[in-house]
């Protein structure tokens, strides 16, 4: 549990490369910002991985435009 009480953001996160790397994160304990295009692939992504709820944030944002990255990060 090295990751256990950090926070990591994954972008891209319903993707092959993403879902992966949520679910190792989400194994070692981690508190999870999923970030994506989608947001419905993200919701059909935790089910899958079945994240607990207190586990994980969902954040809708296109990383190729700034400010859509900089609302995502200043949100609470």
């Amino acid at each position: 549990m090295e990751f256990n009480e950090k926070t990591v953001i994954i972008t891209g996160a319903s993707g092959g490369i993403g879902k992966a790397t949520a679910k190792f994160f989400a194994d070692e304990g981690a508190n999870l910002t999923l970030v994506d295009l989608d947001e419905n692939k993200l919701k059909e992504m935790v089910i899958e991985l079945q994240l607990s709820e207190e586990s994980y944030i969902i954040q809708e944002a296109d990383v190729s435009k700034e400010s859509e990255v900089k609302n995502m990060l200043m949100k609470p």
